[in-house]
């Protein structure tokens, strides 16, 4: 049974579609990549599922890490020494209080230095 509502327009051949929000787009750009850095020729992908932990993960954040000024981490993908994170801020921040950066959606950082990779400067919108 179709719930009609009042004053809607309706077309007999419409489509229904969903808009795609700038965070889902750059959640879905991050999960490209992670799939794209996976299925290259060559490459292979291995789970870690003998991994043990011999401690709890800290309360406090890593001082070596970017910071988002505004929004919220959707997403994390790791490809090497490379960090990609994804979500609905438009503002990243240097470790240790560095220079604060307009970047929307999506970044990359070092995981080794923790600084920001400049280079890798997606436009999202």
């Amino acid at each position: 049974m179709k719930t009609i509502k009042k004053n809607a327009t309706y077309s007999k051949n419409a489509i229904p579609t969903k808009r795609k929000t700038k965070a889902t787009m750059a959640a879905l750009s991050l999960t490209f990549l992670a799939v794209l850095g996976v299925s290259l020729p060559g490459q292979q992908a291995y789970a870690d599922i003998g991994a043990t932990h011999t401690s709890l993960v800290s309360e406090f954040a890593s001082f070596n890490t970017p910071g988002v000024i505004d929004g919220r981490v959707e997403a994390i993908a790791i490809d090497g020494d490379t960090v990609f994170v994804g979500g609905t801020f438009t503002q990243i921040q240097d470790p240790l209080g560095g220079d604060i950066i307009d970047q929307s959606y999506l970044f990359a950082y070092s995981k080794s230095t923790g600084n920001i990779i400049r280079e890798f400067d997606p436009v999202l919108d």
